[in-house]
């Protein structure tokens, strides 16, 4: 993929992340950790820009983020 567009999706995305992940994200990952008390390591597979990774240190003990996007890596940093 394109530096140029990956960019323009990562802009386009990221509108409407922050909406998809607190309506339905946020509440479901956070009742399943809840549910299954063992886990205590969390892979965030397409992290994105990181916005749920603080969320997810809150629940679990160790959280990586992995994403395609080098773009959206640079933002999560």
């Amino acid at each position: 993929m394109s530096q140029w567009k990956e960019k323009d999706i990562f802009k386009l995305f990221s509108q409407y992340a922050n909406i998809l992940e607190e309506q339905y994200g946020f509440t479901a990952i956070s009742n399943f950790i809840k549910q299954h008390r063992s886990i205590n390591k969390v892979l965030d597979l397409g992290c994105g820009s990181g916005e749920l990774i603080p969320f997810l240190t809150s629940i679990a003990f160790q959280v990586v983020g992995a994403d395609i996007s080098e773009h959206a890596l640079e933002n999560a940093r």
